[in-house]
């Protein structure tokens, strides 16, 4: 006997607790569903496709949205009276724009109608362009009117308006203003605060200076400062200081992790570290704190350079440290056998790095021995 199989992807339909909805993110063994009212919630897939009791079935045609379930009546009481408003408001444009009357009748035509731009005999198309350049919309606007008012009618632009509104804001936007927001962005990184006017006069020089003028659409009114605060969260454009904005422009492209090495020598870590251990200086007789400049691969754990520097560390020591890790000295002779091989090589670093030139030879070889670092080089090795 075959089991029954369903398969569950962004865009499918489901019936989950007796209400249609569409899968909209998949996260793991986790999804989040989306209702035909905009509710969002998120689902365990064990849950979702569990058999029996609160169910989700996949419809059969996972291309065609569910029937609504909320008459035109319902939608009008939940909605408030600004969006009754609106979209009273919006529905005697898109009357006009069909049938050349805000109220959908010559027999109750207001005075001077039908205008001449929306008469009977002018396009269709050419009255949606019209419509949109008075209302300052785009003419894709005004067609997702028309079509809500054909299906619904100011039910339906309320639905409209509510899905408008559920819309990420850079989706209204045209992408080369967006791309040429971010290059502005980019410049003003190492500038100091800039407003977010004198930003967008930068982005319509540099989108005449590349298309021309008035080719690229711009959104308009608060719009535009919203598409703004999107396409700069996160990067401290505006409101953030010159230091702080500069700090996240250096920031990696991506996100911090734990490094996960698969063979050696892949990754090596350094590090610095003051010791409970002092040392005296031979000429002036001093007790002078230690510090511990070491490099260990992450793969084998071996210690593959280290350094004991006086009072702080310095470059020069970071670099000896680099420089033994790469080109380790060879072992000496009086090893015993059993630290032949790599553990031997990489053992020998610890007592080649005690043996330093210069005034402080001595106590750095003292150190190497009471720290006791050469029997533990490499795992395993005793």
């Amino acid at each position: 006997m075959t089991a029954a199989r369903t398969s569950v992807g962004i865009g499918s339909w489901l019936i989950h607790d007796g209400e249609p909805c569409q899968v909209v993110e998949l996260h793991g063994d986790t999804v989040v569903i989306e209702n035909g009212r905009g509710g969002a919630s998120r689902v365990r897939l064990v849950d979702l496709l569990r058999p029996g009791g609160q169910t989700a079935t996949r419809l059969a045609n996972a291309e065609t949205p569910p029937v609504e379930e909320e008459p035109g009546g319902v939608r009008l009481a939940l909605a408030g009276d600004a969006a009754i408003r609106q979209a009273l408001e919006r529905a005697g444009h898109v009357r006009e724009a069909l049938t050349g009357y805000r109220s959908g009748s010559a027999e109750i035509a207001a005075p001077g109608e039908p205008r001449p731009l929306f008469a009977a005999d002018v396009p269709l198309l050419e009255r949606y362009r019209s419509k949109a350049e008075e209302l300052g919309v785009s003419t894709r606007t005004m067609q997702r009117w028309v079509a809500a008012y054909q299906a619904g009618g100011e039910a339906g632009l309320v639905a409209a308006a509510a899905a408008e509104r559920r819309r990420p804001v850079l989706a209204r936007v045209d992408p080369r203003w967006a791309d040429a927001c971010r290059a502005v962005l980019e410049d003003q990184v190492a500038e100091s605060n800039v407003s977010k006017k004198l930003t967008l006069l930068r982005v319509a020089a540099r989108l005449e200076r590349e298309f021309g003028a008035g080719v690229v659409p711009a959104p308009r009114g608060g719009a535009t400062y919203r598409a703004l605060d999107e396409i700069a969260r996160g990067r401290g454009s505006f409101g953030a200081s010159a230091k702080a904005r500069r700090s996240i422009a250096n920031r990696p492209p991506a996100s911090y992790g734990r490094l996960r090495a698969s063979l050696p020598a892949e990754y090596v870590l350094l590090d610095t570290t003051r010791l409970d251990v002092f040392a005296m200086e031979p000429v002036t007789l001093r007790w002078i704190q230690v510090e511990l400049t070491i490099a260990m691969d992450l793969y084998t754990r071996c210690v593959t350079g280290l350094r004991c520097s006086p009072v702080s560390t310095k470059s020069v020591d970071v670099a000896s440290v680099l420089f033994e890790t790469i080109q380790p000295r060879p072992a000496s002779d009086h090893w015993p056998a059993a630290g032949t091989g790599s553990r031997r090589r990489r053992s020998s670093t610890w007592a080649s790095s005690t043996r330093s030139s210069g005034s402080g030879s001595r106590w750095f070889t003292t150190v190497g021995r009471t720290s006791r670092w050469s029997t533990r080089t490499c795992p395993g090795w005793r």
